[in-house]
C-alpha cells in the first residue's frame, strides 16, 4: 500500500500535465459513443454533455483514489462504494435517466475503456 501510495504522490503532477487532458478526451469520445450508439436513452446526446459527464467521472474516480490514500480496509470499502454510487449519480443526473439508473451506461463505457486500452496496448506494446 506504501507503493501505491508513494505512486499516486510523484504520478500525480505528471498525470494533470499530460495525461489529464488526453485522458478526458478519450473518455468523452467513449461516453459520447456508449450514450448515442450503445444505449437507449432515446434521443442524441450532445458531445460537450458528453465531456461534463466524463469530466465529473473523472472527478469522483480522483476522490474515490484520494480515499485510498488511507491504509485501512474501511477506507478501501468506502472508496469503492464512493466510485461506484458516485459514478452511477452522475450518469443519472447528467443524462437526465428518469426509469433507469446509469449501471448500464456505467458497465458498458467501462467495456468500451477497457476495449480502448487493450487495442492501444496491443499497438503500442
Amino acid at each position: 500500500m506504501e507503493n501505491f501510495q508513494e505512486f499516486v504522490r510523484t504520478f500525480r503532477p505528471q498525470h494533470f500535465a499530460i495525461g489529464g487532458p488526453l485522458n478526458l478526451l478519450v473518455n468523452t469520445l467513449a461516453m459520447w459513443f456508449v450514450v448515442n450508439r450503445l444505449g437507449d436513452s432515446g434521443e442524441k446526446e450532445s458531445l460537450p454533455r458528453c465531456a461534463l459527464c466524463a469530466l465529473l467521472l473523472y472527478i469522483v474516480s480522483g476522490i474515490a483514489i484520494a480515499l485510498l490514500m488511507f491504509p485501512t480496509p474501511l477506507m478501501f470499502l468506502l472508496s469503492g462504494c464512493v466510485w461506484l454510487a458516485g459514478s452511477m449519480i452522475v450518469i443519472q443526473s447528467v443524462f437526465q435517466l428518469t426509469y433507469q439508473n446509469g449501471g448500464g451506461i456505467l458497465f458498458l463505457y467501462l467495456v468500451v475503456l477497457l476495449t480502448i486500452h487493450g487495442v492501444v496496448r496491443y499497438l503500442v506494446g
